[in-house]
């Protein structure tokens, strides 16, 4: 059976200008059309394009709307908080079948010493929480290197996770294996190039992805991020002069 794929679209991937060509391509797997859309990144940046709304009105299945963490300049528990609101405020009503991700990979030109785990674990669970939304449908992604870097934290694996890793060819198989924390089972999607090309509705080269499987076992997440939750109420009494 053909792979279930589909694309990242934001400003800066070729836009999709035939939406129910696209449709058609990526229902080809496993019956369910599938695309991802940026909505917001930190607390200033709201995608200007009017994908969500061409990706409803053509009846797309299952849309991933995707939020790009910047705890660069919303750090701790406040800034996760700040950027879940943000997120919200721009996101349309979620269906059943639709899904939410977390970008968390750094930021070009920026030192990834902010990104740290437990604040990825804040926003997820803040998230999952102020929005009612299955932790099931709240998704992590980043690629490989930094989640051996910066993201091994088992409690993220409460979350599935999109992996990004390209292989030397950047085609669609093997499937590579999930890192730690994770494992197949909370592995939901993988990114396998940035360059595909011929995805019909589509000029120029875009993000592609394999849908995997749907994830059942994902553990449910702790009511409190004990490290997080310690951390930002020492910085809190710092501040009092405690």
């Amino acid at each position: 059976m053909t792979q279930p794929l589909y694309i990242d679209i934001s400003a800066s991937n070729p836009p999709l200008t035939d939406w129910a060509a696209y449709k058609a391509w990526s229902k080809q797997g496993d019956g369910v059309s599938r695309v991802k859309i940026k909505v917001t990144e930190g607390t200033g940046y709201v995608s200007a394009a009017n994908h969500i709304a061409m990706a409803q009105q053509v009846g797309i299945d299952s849309i991933i709307y995707y939020h790009y963490a910047r705890p660069d300049l919303n750090p701790t528990w406040s800034g996760a908080q700040a950027e879940v609101n943000f997120f919200r405020a721009h996101l349309p009503s979620l269906r059943p079948a639709d899904f939410v991700s977390l970008d968390y990979e750094g930021f070009p030109g920026v030192p990834d010493g902010p990104w740290l785990p437990d604040w990825a674990w804040d926003w997820l669970h803040l998230f999952s929480g102020d929005a009612h939304f299955p932790a099931l449908h709240t998704m992590l992604y980043s690629y490989l290197d930094f989640i051996t870097r910066k993201l091994q934290y088992s409690p993220l694996a409460s979350w599935p996770l999109e992996l990004a890793q390209y292989n030397a060819n950047k085609t669609s198989s093997p499937v590579p294996s999930a890192p730690a924390p994770w494992s197949a089972a909370t592995m939901a999607a993988w990114q396998y190039t940035d360059h595909q090309a011929g995805v019909p509705g589509v000029v120029g080269y875009v993000d592609s992805n394999v849908w995997l499987h749907p994830v059942a076992a994902v553990p449910t997440p702790p009511a409190i991020d004990v490290p997080g939750a310690i951390a930002d109420l020492q910085a809190a009494l710092k501040k009092l002069g405690a």
